[in-house]
């Protein structure tokens, strides 16, 4: 997980300068957390840490990937699929462009 959020933070163009961690902060709410309540937010959230599970809260849906040691890759196939197809592969302020 870690791996793929620093992948993202690096690749990721940031909305604001001082934001270091574009991905991070926008996209991954960590264990014990809130996700956020905009109507638009799509965010990968972390509800277990051992063993790691994750759901992806997009919109007004709750995806959950199947219980197991392949949660993890699942989950983020499902949040880049749901990007994909539903955001036209943008995140972030070049989605509303």
């Amino acid at each position: 997980l870690h791996l793929f959020t620093t992948f993202m933070d690096d690749n990721l163009p940031s909305e604001n300068a001082n934001d270091s961690q574009p991905f991070s902060s926008s996209f991954f709410v960590p264990f014990e957390e809130k996700v956020s309540t905009r109507a638009d937010a799509i965010q990968l959230h972390q509800i277990s840490v051992n063993p790691i599970v994750l759901s992806i809260i997009a919109e007004d849906k709750v995806l959950q990937a199947h219980p197991g040691q392949n949660n993890l890759f699942e989950s983020i196939l499902l949040f880049v699929d749901y990007v994909h197809r539903n955001r036209k592969g943008y995140l972030g302020y070049y989605f509303s462009i």
